[in-house]
């Protein structure tokens, strides 16, 4: 089995301090993409931690970086539904910092999405 290729939407504080940091040294892992709508800090971020792919928007990230297996979203949370939805629309698996959404009902919805596409969900 190949290495699994993560993405991370997100590059605030979390995404600088413990998710680059702590993926990077796993050898089966692999940062495969970054995205953030900062363009200045996404690039800074790529070029630091040399990754290759890097997007402003999650729809550029899906269809630009299609092989990837699973996206990290560290985005506030009024973007984790529209982000989530999206990716497990696209078939990735997906982690959302917390909380996952504003409301119960947004909720359940990116719960019935991960179901109907049968994907892993994990909320940190």
């Amino acid at each position: 089995m190949g290495k699994i290729k993560v993405a991370i939407i997100g590059l605030g504080g979390i995404t600088q301090i413990m998710h680059l940091p702590s993926l990077l040294k796993f050898k089966d892992v692999e940062v495969e993409a970054i995205c953030d709508k900062n363009v200045g800090k996404v690039k800074h971020i790529a070029k630091k931690y040399s990754i290759n792919k890097f997007y402003k928007n999650t729809e550029d990230l899906l269809t630009g970086s299609p092989d990837i297996d699973a996206v990290i979203i560290a985005t506030p949370t009024d973007t984790h539904l529209d982000i989530a939805v999206k990716s497990l629309e696209a078939g990735k698996n997906v982690f959302v910092e917390k909380p996952i959404a504003r409301d119960q009902k947004e909720t359940e919805k990116i719960l019935e999405v991960a179901e109907k596409k049968n994907k892993i969900l994990m909320v940190e």
